[in-house]
């Protein structure tokens, strides 16, 4: 399946000069026999069969940045999501303790995150005293964890009997948001097994969500897709890497469109996923959005798909 990441401004209303958008505005194109032309409010499939989207090029592009032609006939799903942020996983160690006797105690922290083993795991080892009340316990492993922390943990707090350890999300400085489990053993100091008294309990209160629309994800997906975009696939030959449009401080509303290649537009090899992928991004408040938004909704309308509305 072939991506194509698209990226809006802060004002995406299209103005031409000599046939080249400025730099962050959007636009749908249909195609005519003299040439593209911009689709009008309200046309839909009857009236333009093939259709591309259109991005104005960042500084140092002298092209715009397009779509496939698409076959109106041939879109298989369009929708959309709003921007939402990203929340971090947040986890919870309580601990219960009555009549505890001396052992230690060992608290794992595992960074699930890529969802294939070796895993990498953070070992604490805390030491209980006979007696020691539940708030003392809590208070020394959140210690232990904060003298060990993981980068890939963004902190560990506690309250009462309560440790609270909080994952990173994806930002300036980490490349994925954490995904993580935690885990215990115990040794009791007379038989090695369990430490009579002592009641340890995981619980997850918030689990690790990347959001929609997050500037951070979309950096990602627009150096990835690079290549497709701007011809760039980071060769040493080609050391100059191209401007980004994404603004990986914003937050963007995404429009998504899946299409297939079953027209006589379109060619298409068998055994093959000839499906492409189209995402519009756009900053969440950007001056103009409902302009774009009426024109594809005009034209979805026309293929009965529900409109889309992110305003």
């Amino acid at each position: 399946m072939a991506r194509h990441l698209l990226v809006g401004g802060t004002n995406i209303a299209p103005s031409y000069t000599n046939g080249v958008l400025g730099a962050g505005q959007l636009d749908i194109q249909v195609q005519f026999t003299g040439g593209p032309a911009a689709l009008t409010p309200g046309e839909g499939v009857a009236d333009a069969e093939l259709i591309r989207f259109v991005q104005g090029p960042p500084s140092g592009i002298g092209a715009n940045i397009v779509s496939p032609w698409i076959h109106g006939r041939d879109i298989i799903t369009a929708g959309g999501l709003g921007s939402t942020a990203q929340a971090a996983q947040v986890s919870t160690i309580t601990i219960t303790a009555s009549s505890v006797e001396a052992g230690t105690l060992y608290v794992k922290l595992i960074d699930r995150t890529d969802g294939e083993s070796p895993f990498t795991i953070k070992n604490y080892e805390v030491a209980i005293a006979a007696s020691a009340a539940q708030n003392d316990i809590a208070t020394a492993i959140n210690t232990a964890i904060n003298a060990d922390l993981p980068s890939w943990i963004a902190s560990s707090t506690v309250a009462t009997n309560v440790v609270t350890i909080t994952g990173q999300v994806r930002d300036a400085d980490n490349d994925y948001g954490t995904i993580f489990e935690l885990a215990d053993d115990q040794s009791a100091a007379d038989d090695d097994g369990l430490i009579s008294g002592l009641t340890v309990a995981f619980a997850t209160t918030t689990p690790y969500s990347p959001g929609a629309g997050d500037g951070y994800h979309l950096k990602k997906m627009e150096e990835e897709l690079r290549g497709t975009a701007y011809g760039y696939y980071n060769r040493l030959e080609l050391p100059i890497a191209p401007t980004a449009s994404v603004d990986p401080t914003d937050a963007y509303d995404m429009y998504h469109l899946v299409v297939g290649k079953k027209s006589k537009f379109a060619s298409e090899i068998n055994g093959v996923d000839n499906r492409i992928e189209i995402y519009i991004a756009i900053p969440d408040g950007a001056s103009a959005q409902g302009v774009f938004q009426n024109k594809l909704n005009g034209y979805l309308a026309s293929l009965d798909f529900p409109a889309i509305d992110l305003i």
